[in-house]
This record gives structure tokens, sequence and C-alpha cells, in this order.
């Protein structure tokens, strides 16, 4: 039996005799940690999942809009429903990337494993994100 402990918001440690110290940690998470912010600054394209259709260009900044949030620029032309929701800031957070409106409104986003990222929850027809 090993006791963990909550060393950071999502990673558990614990030590077993003999053996070393364990670290848990939610597999979203820790993909979102291997893509540090670096990586995601720049351009990206929205597609809807069934289709395979570009719905919105976004360019991502690390120009910081406010404390952990940074901008957002949708390129012209969007889906009716991603202009409806016209997100300004981004951040990541606790495996996720997390898309934010003026009004307040979130879209969240998981990195899969084809090295892209996927709207949560997930739906028949999903929103991805995709590198350009």
């Amino acid at each position: 039996m090993i006791d963990f402990t909550e060393v950071e918001s999502g990673i558990f440690e614990g030590l077993r005799q003999g053996e070393g110290i364990y670290i848990l940690q939610n597999l979203a998470a820790a993909r979102s940690l291997a893509k540090s912010m670096d990586q995601m600054i720049g351009d990206w394209s929205m597609v809807r999942g069934s289709s395979g259709q570009t719905v919105c260009g976004l360019t991502l900044t690390n120009n910081e809009s406010s404390p952990d949030n940074f901008q957002v620029f949708l390129k012209p032309k969007c889906d009716a429903a991603v202009a409806a929701f016209a997100p300004t800031q981004w951040r990541l957070e606790h495996g996720q990337m997390v898309l934010m409106s003026a009004k307040g409104e979130t879209w969240q986003f998981e990195a899969d494993d084809n090295a892209q990222w996927r709207r949560v929850p997930d739906s028949a027809d999903p929103l991805i994100m995709l590198r350009q």
C-alpha cells in the first residue's frame, strides 16, 4: 500500500520503502504539461470532426490579457457558432486548453493522441483544433 499526498494541483506523490517515489497525474494534464506555452502560440484551424471542414482560423498569442490568460484572435469568415462565441482569451489549465469569450463563456479542449485538441465534452460532430 502507498499513501499519496497532493504536492501540486492534480499531482500526487507517494513513497514506498525500498522502491522509491511514485508520482500520479491525470493523463490529460500530463499531455498538456508536455506541450509548453511556446508550442501553443501561433495559427490554428478549428475543424468539424465529421466533415474535416475548417470552420474557423485563430491565432493564439503570448500577449497576457489578465493573469494566466492570453489574447486570442479570430480570423475572418468563421462559422456562425464560433463567431457568436467569439473567444478573446485562452489559457492552459489542468490538462486542457481553455478558450474564453468576453461574456465569460468557456470552451475546453483536451489533447488527444493525434497532436490535436478536441472540444470536451465530446459530441457526435466534435470541434477539433489543429496546428496550421
